[in-house]
């Protein structure tokens, strides 16, 4: 008489969970949704088109998700045509940060398809420095001393600022390791004074003497913060440079490019964004202590940038930073 299943009014006879779950579903599909369906159509029909045709009710279905048959397709899905964030999405979950789950993984490792065309480069081993290098005109001394319109001591950088960093305090006896300044070249643990990201280094004039050329290149371009990929040492002969690398993403990549609009020459390789954190004598246990400690520190860290530094100005220009790979701020 009620058009319901047994179930539905007490009747348990020969029943287990697989066909009560079954007789309600089967109920709000059959009873309740057609009921419900021609209940707003007459709402509609009757009351809101009269008040305001651009109005319409709605309802949610009242049919119960099938979460086994969800979870299935979701287990079939993922990693396949499917990305880990859609599935959470799914299931009203907010994305994993950093955008983690965004990507396709297989049975490589886990590692990303982004990573297995590009490979990275390997980890360094537990307790020892990861080695970075690349060729740099500064393993070529003398190379522009016959090209007039080259000054390779004078050569243009415009850095992006960020947010000071600590950094001896996380190292144990740190301040012994640091060096002082010498001959106005300013050393020691620089990150807590002055943190800066390189953009360009190269340009064939001072910042400042094209800084409204660099304002015009960089005028829609904003970059709120920078991530901190990984801490190293780099053997700069008497010294070492502590540096932490920084995630190499598109806007980087894309103020850099702008800047080369302008006349430049290149210095080294690759672009490799880079953050110097402090000078510490030329003793390699140091250097790996140094490292160790700052990525525990800052492995995967995001710093707010501050604005855009046009190096030190022309009649300024008494002392040199030097940085990665002996790059100057001039």
């Amino acid at each position: 008489m009620w058009r319901v299943n047994p179930y539905m009014i007490g009747s348990v006879e020969n029943l287990n969970l697989a066909t009560a779950k079954a007789a309600r579903v089967q109920h709000a599909e059959i009873n309740i949704e057609p009921r419900l369906r021609q209940f707003v159509k007459q709402l509609n029909a009757s009351l809101v088109r009269t008040y305001d045709p651009s109005f319409e009710l709605a309802f949610a279905s009242p049919v119960p998700e099938d979460g086994d048959a969800k979870l299935k397709e979701a287990q079939a899905g993922v990693n396949k045509w499917w990305t880990i964030d859609k599935v959470r999405e799914q299931y009203g979950d907010a994305p994993l940060p950093d955008n983690l789950g965004g990507h396709v993984y297989i049975a490589n490792n886990n590692a990303p398809l982004s990573a297995i065309a590009e490979p990275a480069a390997p980890a360094p081993a537990a307790g020892k420095s990861l080695k970075y290098k690349q060729v740099s005109a500064n393993d070529f001394p003398g190379l522009y001393d016959d090209i007039d319109m080259v000054d390779g001591d004078n050569l243009g950088c415009i850095m992006l600022n960020t947010e000071t960093i600590k950094v001896t305090k996380f190292v144990e006896d740190g301040q012994a390791d640091l060096l002082p300044p010498v001959d106005d070249h300013e050393r020691g643990a620089v990150a807590e004074r002055s943190a800066h990201v390189t953009l360009l280094f190269g340009l064939l004039e001072n910042g400042n003497v094209w800084k409204e050329k660099v304002d015009a290149l960089l005028d829609d371009w904003e970059r709120d913060s920078v991530t901190i990929k990984d801490v190293t040492a780099l053997d700069l002969g008497e010294s070492y440079a502590i540096v932490g690398l920084i995630k190499k993403t598109p806007e980087l990549t894309d103020g850099h490019e702008r800047l080369t609009l302008l006349p430049h020459i290149q210095t080294f390789s690759e672009y490799k964004p880079h953050i110097t954190m402090a000078y510490v004598e030329h003793d390699e246990a140091v250097a790996e202590k140094w490292v160790n400690a700052l990525r525990a520190e800052y492995k995967g860290a995001t710093l707010k940038t501050t604005g855009i530094d046009y190096g030190d100005k022309p009649d300024e220009a008494t002392k040199s930073l030097f940085s990665l790979n002996g790059e100057k701020k001039n």
